[in-house]
């Protein structure tokens, strides 16, 4: 057996000794590639802290097991992580990146490029594995080298951010379902990098849905309500996670919460001709789609093919559409409406949204944020409205969080609230873009059922984006497909 990475011994991670939860008993071994799963995701992410050194061990200890391979005289410990969110910044006073950019010519001009992002990068290594010219080779990055980093995809995104990781040259990579957000084709392309990054002396510790174990991951550590953490062979995890019943959906009640009055259009949004350009670049080019009031549309293509950008023009987030001939609810953008209109009439929700939402506010005040259209701290709420938001998240079993801090909170309940906050005000449209990235495997289909509840009771007009197939909703009839930003 290879030497020993990492031991905890009787240890109970620093968040978690508030839980009772029994301590952690558990080695790693270099190259012993780990997979976290379960339905536990608070004690995952708290598995993860502990290992980054991010939350102390009051009980017990963790012990690392690093060799002389790295470097002594850096403090930081050769860890890498990738997370849910990055931490890009704008060039200017070293800001962070805000929800829109992307779209605004001039600030996304005040971007780094992926290449001069790279370079920044330091190795642990002494002798580094990993090199730039090696991961723009083997990630594909070299058509993305000067791109800014504000421009990239939710896909593209993750490459990079999975080269940034191992130009750190670490000990331990610890990845947070890095397959979220990725097409068929990208997740494949994943699984082949392992057997790289393994012989490059990296041992990966990830967190991941149970059916997006690769094959290469020889171990899963199962984290099952508030048993003690097990190890076992990735073949046998099946067997541990026994899952629990999906919920039922209370009908009467989501159809009391749906108050749909709506105006009759003749159609919900009519593109002719659309193109969208950045510099050189075309990014939409002749894009001619009709949504007709009621119909569910699923929006499919690989990362990168447009497909943020087309909901983008539709959503009143890219100046662009108004450069172009767009009906949104019969009526052209531009002839006097103004984005406020628009949105009272759209819930949307996407990785960029969730990039980018504030998270001061209390979970209750991120879903009422709906109410006043913008993502900004709001006065003291009404009593019909806080029973609103209490009824949706009793809905999604997740009203215990109302008075906690949206940051405080596992990365799956934060995208619950955004999921709430998407239709809690009865919009007319529904955006999707891919709502339930990490999600466990009970919770999909709970809300894609919840999703087709809606649909069965309502007029609801609905675009729903998915790299996964299953997880696209039964009302979904109508499919367009975007390949390098054409229609299909």
């Amino acid at each position: 057996m290879n030497s020993l990475l990492l031991k905890f011994e009787n240890a109970v991670a620093g968040y978690g000794i508030a839980h009772s939860i029994p301590p952690i008993d558990l080695e790693i071994h270099e190259g012993e590639h780990a997979i976290l799963v379960g339905e536990n995701e608070k004690r995952k992410a708290e598995f993860m802290d502990a290992v980054a050194g991010k939350i102390s061990i009051p009980k017990g200890r963790l012990y690392y097991h690093f060799s002389d391979n790295y470097c002594k005289a850096d403090i930081k410990k050769p860890i890498a992580s990738v997370l849910a969110r990055h931490d890009f910044k704008s060039l200017d006073a070293e800001k962070k990146f805000y929800y829109q950019q992307r779209y605004n010519s001039s600030d996304s001009e005040n971007s780094e490029t992926v290449s001069e992002y790279l370079a920044k990068i330091k190795s642990f290594r002494k002798k580094p594995y990993w090199t730039i010219p090696k991961v723009v080779k083997r990630l594909n990055l070299k058509s993305l080298e000067d791109e800014a980093l504000i421009k990239l995809s939710n896909g593209e995104t993750r490459k990079v951010l999975l080269a940034a990781a191992l130009l750190k040259n670490p000990a331990i990579l610890l990845l947070d379902n890095p397959m979220t957000g990725l097409d068929k084709e990208s997740r494949a392309f994943f699984n082949s990098l392992i057997p790289d990054i393994s012989y490059s002396g990296v041992t990966i510790i990830m967190n991941s849905s149970e059916h997006d174990i690769p094959e290469e991951i020889e171990k899963a550590i199962i984290f099952k309500n508030n048993q003690p953490i097990q190890k076992v062979k990735t073949r046998e995890a099946e067997r541990y996670l026994q899952s629990e019943e999906a919920l039922n959906i209370p009908k009467e009640d989501l159809e009391k919460l749906m108050q749909h009055n709506h105006t009759a259009y003749e159609s919900i949004i009519k593109m002719n001709d659309v193109k969208v350009k950045y510099g050189n670049k075309l990014i939409l080019d002749h894009i001619n789609w009709t949504v007709k009031q009621g119909e569910r549309w699923a929006l499919t293509g690989r990362n990168g093919a447009g497909k943020s950008t087309l909901l983008s023009l539709i959503n009143g987030d890219n100046p662009q559409a108004y450069a172009n001939e767009i009906f949104l609810f019969d009526k052209k953008k531009g002839s006097g409406e103004s984005i406020w209109d628009l949105k009272a009439k759209i819930g949307f929700v996407s990785p960029e949204l969730f990039q980018y939402f504030p998270r001061h506010l209390t979970c209750g005040h991120v879903i009422a944020t709906a109410f006043y259209l913008r993502m900004v701290s709001i006065p003291a709420l009404p009593n019909d409205r806080k029973e609103k938001i209490l009824q949706w998240m009793t809905l999604f079993n997740i009203d215990q969080y109302f008075n906690e801090k949206f940051y405080s909170v596992s990365i799956n309940i934060q995208r619950l609230c955004l999921l709430a906050r998407a239709l809690i005000t009865n919009p007319v449209l529904l955006i999707l873009d891919e709502p339930f990235q990490g999600f466990t495997h009970n919770q999909k289909m709970y809300h894609k059922k919840i999703i087709d509840t809606i649909c069965e009771q309502s007029d609801l007009t609905l675009i729903f984006v998915s790299h996964y197939e299953e997880e696209i909703p039964e009302s979904v009839t109508n499919t367009i497909r975007l390949i390098d930003g054409k229609q299909a």
